[in-house]
């Protein structure tokens, strides 16, 4: 038992009784026995060394006569043991009365002289007073060990602490120079290709104003038109680089989809997806962060895990948290080591990504070791919406009856054109006013402003932008259609990625185009709609087939 501890009782003192007689050692267990003592006895020398080293003591009540090794002979030993040189000995003894034998007594250490037979009060009363100064003593030196315990764990701290302050630092230092990084491509871009481009087409519609030959001003159109389509693709390919739309408008487990056929197309790097139903985040902020995460751990592998494909998990716990795991089976790194052989922050990456969770509340757990792989496991909060679509959907929307009637093949197609962006929606709005079969009843800039012109004015099709800000087009489209299933919706976005257009079908749009499309194409899909009922007027000709407006 060590310094300080409990005995199996409750005891806390040890106190060792060392007498040769058992009968001697019996009256004095009489004599000292309390709650809080533990008497160990010891009939020899041997024994009572043995004990010593064995467990601590407060006190040593010592026969001086005794066979083989007297109780001088012993203290002396006991004395020249560091573990035991301080112990308390009290001497009894019936033989040594004369004062050279006391006074040699206290030569080998002893504290105390008592004659057998000794006054039990007086035993009790100096041993209570020797197992107080040892108490004071344990309780002194376990401070000692506190202290410098609390002193060890600050320094500790302080190093953690200033090794935080250096990671925030470089991370610090990284941003910077990725912002600016970035920031000048991105400028190169614009200057180089799209601005270019442009200047180009205005150029050109300069040339259309003097060119008086119809052919000449035909060709000189399509130029423009042919620029200005390179200049919108240059433009979706830097969005899509910059934020993936899909992650915006299909949500986050489209968003890795699409970020697995990346690694596939450009690092031939095979992603294995597996996502749980429901493990959609509610927060935009929580989706990009969870994308970037996961972007981010599997270029690391591709860096720096010599293999070529990894495994992606998207869940949702039980506590409602989404939880988000990249597993690859590489080489694996040392979790105590700090940087790489290069002197590159082997967990740099790793450090960003826990640093933009801890904001959000969430967590990282990294399982690796060298030559066994790496499991990463993100776990963020998610704060689920109390409105769902079933709580938005219009309760007296099962009662269509007269929703369903046959058109009149003379009544213009009634249209409602959503989108965000007011330049773009008044230059549709213009152009399908052009059309006879085509009338334009409404307006509308968001998606609950979309919501409330369908149910007022009941269009026949409405022209539904993807993205709208807060609530999307796609969960416009949900409640629309939960209210008014007649009602055809057209899917339009800057984009025409499949995903994008599977998550606006699956949301019950009739079809899905990408803005920039031919006005004629976006006529026919309007009547290809409509004729799905069957009452649809025959699609328009055109005057001048051979010309192709843009739609936007």
């Amino acid at each position: 038992m060590g310094s300080g501890a409990l005995s199996n009782d409750g005891r806390d003192v040890n106190i060792l009784l060392v007498d040769d007689d058992a009968r001697n050692l019996e009256v004095l267990e009489s004599i000292l026995s309390a709650p809080e003592y533990r008497l160990v006895r010891a009939q020899n020398a041997d024994d009572a060394l043995k004990a010593l080293v064995e467990e601590d003591f407060a006190l040593l009540v010592l026969d001086v006569r005794m066979p083989e090794m007297n109780g001088l002979e012993l203290a002396q030993l006991i004395k020249q043991r560091k573990k035991t040189q301080h112990l308390p000995i009290i001497f009894l003894t019936a033989y040594y009365h004369e004062d050279e034998h006391v006074l040699q007594g206290y030569d080998v250490g002893a504290v105390d002289y008592l004659n057998k037979p000794c006054n039990p009060a007086v035993l009790r009363s100096k041993v209570a007073a020797f197992v107080s100064l040892y108490r004071i003593n344990r309780a002194l030196k376990n401070e000692i060990a506190e202290r410098r315990q609390a002193e060890l764990a600050l320094s500790e701290s302080k190093g953690e602490v200033q090794a935080l302050v250096d990671q925030l630092r470089a991370l610090a230092t990284e941003l910077i120079q990725t912002e600016e990084r970035e920031r000048k491509r991105l400028a190169a871009v614009l200057h180089d290709s799209v601005q270019q481009l442009l200047v180009s087409a205005k150029m050109r519609l300069a040339f259309l104003n003097r060119e008086k030959d119809c052919e000449a001003r035909q060709s000189t159109v399509d130029e423009v038109n042919a620029l200005l389509s390179e200049a919108l693709s240059i433009s979706r390919s830097l969005t899509v680089e910059l934020t993936p739309p899909v992650l915006q408008e299909a949500g986050l487990a489209a968003g890795l989809q699409w970020l697995a056929k990346e690694m596939a197309d450009h690092h031939q790097f095979r992603v294995d997806c597996h996502f749980e139903p429901g493990a959609e985040p509610d927060s935009d902020e929580e989706r990009r962060l969870l994308f970037e995460c996961a972007r981010e751990l599997l270029f690391n592998a591709v860096k720096h895990a010599g293999v070529s494909e990894a495994e992606l998990f998207l869940s949702r716990t039980d506590d409602e948290r989404i939880q988000l795991i990249v597993d690859d089976r590489g080489f694996g790194f040392d979790l105590t080591k700090k940087r790489d052989a290069t002197g590159e922050s082997a967990t740099f990456g790793l450090f960003t990504i826990q640093q933009r969770l801890v904001y959000l509340g969430g967590t990282i757990d990294i399982q690796s070791a060298p030559g066994s792989g790496t499991r990463i496991v993100l776990t963020s909060p998610v704060k689920r919406s109390n409105e769902t679509f079933a709580q938005t959907a219009d309760p007296q929307a099962d009662d269509v009856g007269g929703i369903f009637q046959a058109r009149d093949s003379a009544t213009p197609i009634s249209i409602l054109v959503v989108d965000d962006h007011k330049i773009v929606r008044e230059c549709l709005v213009g152009l399908l006013r052009m059309e006879p079969s085509i009338q334009v009843i409404g307006e509308a800039e968001d998606g609950p402003q979309a919501i409330d012109l369908a149910a007022s004015l009941n269009p026949d099709v409405i022209l539904m932008d993807m993205n709208l800000g807060a609530m999307n087009g796609l969960e416009a489209t949900r409640i629309v259609l939960s209210r008014n299933p007649r009602i055809k919706v057209i899917g339009l976005s800057m984009h025409s990625e499949k995903h994008i257009a599977d998550a606006m079908i699956k949301a019950g749009a009739s079809r899905y185009l990408s803005k920039g499309v031919a006005l004629e194409e976006l006529l026919a899909t309007i009547h290809e709609c409509i004729g799905a009922n069957g009452a649809a007027p025959a699609f328009a000709t055109h005057s001048s087939p051979k010309t192709k407006r843009a739609a936007t």
